[in-house]
C-alpha cells in the first residue's frame, strides 16, 4: 500500500458481482485500499449526446422538488439497511443443508406507471395536511412478495 502511494500508481482489476463482471480501480487510502467500479468503454456516452438545453424546468417544478426534499430529509441512519440477497441466500443454503427442496419464487408484477408530477403533489399535500386529521396509515406493497417455498424430502444426489 506504501508503495502504491509513494509511486501515485493504482491497480485495475476484473472482479464479478450481480452476476457480471466490472473493472474496478483500486487506490490507496489512509487507512486500507478503496475499490472504484468503472464503466466499460461501450457503457460511456459523450456528453453532448445527452440534450440538456432542451430541458425547461418551471419555477412551480423546481419549488415542489424543494418541498419534496425538505419534507422527506432525515438523518441516515445505517441500521435500517441490511442486505436482503446474502440473508435469501443463507437461508436457502441453511434450508438445502436441512434436506429441505428450494424452489423458485414468483415474481412479483410492477405497479403501473403514475403521473410522477400529481403523485408529488399529493405527496406535499399529505404531508401538510393539519393537525386535527388522524394519521395516515403506512404505505403497503401492492403484491407481497412469496415466501421462499421449501418442503421437507430427501435430499437429492448433487
Amino acid at each position: 500500500m506504501m508503495a502504491m502511494e509513494e509511486s501515485a500508481y493504482a491497480a485495475i482489476a476484473k472482479v464479478t458481482m450481480h452476476q457480471r463482471e466490472h473493472i474496478v480501480v483500486i487506490r490507496p487510502r489512509a487507512k486500507g485500499l478503496t475499490l472504484h467500479t468503472m464503466f466499460y468503454t461501450n457503457e460511456i456516452r459523450a456528453a453532448e449526446s445527452i440534450p440538456t438545453d432542451q430541458v425547461e424546468v418551471k419555477d412551480q417544478e423546481k419549488k415542489l422538488a424543494h418541498q419534496l426534499i425538505e419534507s422527506l430529509a432525515v438523518p441516515f441512519e445505517a441500521q435500517k439497511y441490511r442486505d436482503e440477497y446474502q440473508e435469501n441466500v443463507k437461508a436457502m443454503i441453511a434450508a438445502k443443508l436441512k434436506g429441505q427442496q428450494v424452489t423458485e419464487v414468483t415474481q412479483p408484477h410492477l405497479a403501473p406507471v403514475i403521473d410522477l408530477m400529481e403523485a408529488l403533489k399529493k405527496s406535499l399535500a399529505d404531508k401538510q395536511a393539519p393537525a386535527g386529521v388522524a394519521p395516515k396509515k403506512p404505505p403497503v406493497r401492492a403484491v407481497e412478495p412469496a415466501p421462499v417455498a421449501q418442503k421437507k424430502g430427501k435430499k437429492a444426489a448433487s
